[in-house]
């Protein structure tokens, strides 16, 4: 895996995860690279790549690393993000589809990411028509019963500082031989060095209310879940390494194995 980078990570002026000198042979790869990212995106401020090759690689469509740096990216689903910055070691890609406009992994890359979102950037990204469509469903174990918990989008999130992440949004829940839709709301301080995830505060909208049943098994599973150690995401294993919390904006250190590229 790549060397971590450096925290504090919210404000990186003093630092850059790019190397200083490209060979000619990396700078055409880089060319490519921007031209096949450019095309998935709607908007991206400042995109800096740079590929560590040689010409008898870059036939093979291999490369030794590379590194992405960008600002103010908006992605053609929706997805925005304030500011990017991502290292990988070995690649290796299909030259024959890269050639014809799509990016093609031969085997799994090892990465690792610093992204900056806003609050801004994370209630567009959850109402995005990427999101809106995934189903987001959650299998609680009630008394030896599987029952499906789902999140239904939109789901706002709010950072008011001092560490906090506030959010709210609507359920749908098979409860008591029926099928309810819920208000939440509630308040969570993320993992830290110092502490686990903690919930602040967690509420229903008035009148609402789920059986002790239920809100024991959604507590285990939430749990398991922000103990689990990559989580899954279209052939793509994250592990988030840190987050930090700042009133507006959150900043995250990702570790990750990438097995697929989007489309």
């Amino acid at each position: 895996m790549p060397a971590p980078i450096p925290f504090p990570f919210i404000h990186p002026g003093d630092y850059s995860i790019m190397p200083e000198e490209q060979s000619l042979e990396g700078q055409a790869a880089s060319k490519l690279i921007e031209m096949l990212l450019s095309s998935q995106l709607n908007n991206a401020d400042k995109m800096d790549i740079n590929i560590h090759t040689d010409l008898g690689k870059i036939a093979q469509g291999k490369m030794d690393s590379v590194s992405i740096s960008s600002k103010d990216i908006v992605a053609q689903q929706g997805i925005s993000v304030q500011e990017l910055e991502v290292q990988t070691d070995e690649i290796s890609i299909n030259p024959l589809s890269a050639l014809f406009g799509k990016l093609e992994l031969n085997e799994p890359v090892n990465s690792i990411s610093r992204v900056v979102l806003t609050e801004d950037d994370l209630n567009r990204t959850l109402s995005s028509d990427l999101l809106r469509d995934k189903q987001f469903v959650i299998q609680l174990d009630v008394e030896g019963e599987r029952v499906p918990f789902k999140l239904l989008p939109p789901i706002e999130v709010r950072l008011p500082g001092e560490g906090k992440v506030a959010f709210g949004g609507n359920i749908e829940v098979f409860d008591g031989g029926r099928e309810q839709q819920l208000q939440v709301q509630g308040t969570v301080y993320p993992r830290t060095d110092d502490h686990s995830v903690l919930l602040e505060n967690f509420a229903f909208g008035q009148g609402q209310a789920l059986s002790v049943e239920i809100m024991l098994a959604f507590i285990q599973k939430f749990k398991q879940l922000i103990h689990l150690p990559f989580l899954h995401v279209n052939g793509v294993a994250v592990q988030i390494q840190k987050l930090e919390v700042r009133r507006g904006s959150l900043a995250l250190l990702i570790r990750a194995q990438i097995t697929e590229l989007p489309a």
